[in-house]
């Protein structure tokens, strides 16, 4: 069922403007995690976690981006 949302999810930012807001950060274990928001306009605004993930190497900006932008070639979501 999980899947199945996030697929609806994707099929409405293929189409539709969005704004993404992105959330990094340090576990206790010394652990980073990006966590992705979109807000988009769906018969009212809406706004859902697109993903979330472990970032393996440090917590810079062009770590960061490089996440996201493998994200959305994945799915095709245009940036």
């Amino acid at each position: 069922m999980a899947e199945d949302v996030e697929k609806q999810l994707i099929a409405h930012l293929q189409v539709k403007q969005f704004a993404l807001q992105l959330d990094e950060s340090t576990l206790r274990d010394n652990k980073a995690l990006l966590l992705a928001y979109v807000r988009f306009n769906n018969e009212g605004p809406k706004e859902e976690m697109l993903f979330d993930t472990s970032l393996t190497t440090d917590t810079k900006g062009e770590t960061i981006f490089d996440e996201v932008a493998t994200y959305f070639q994945e799915n095709n979501i245009p940036l």
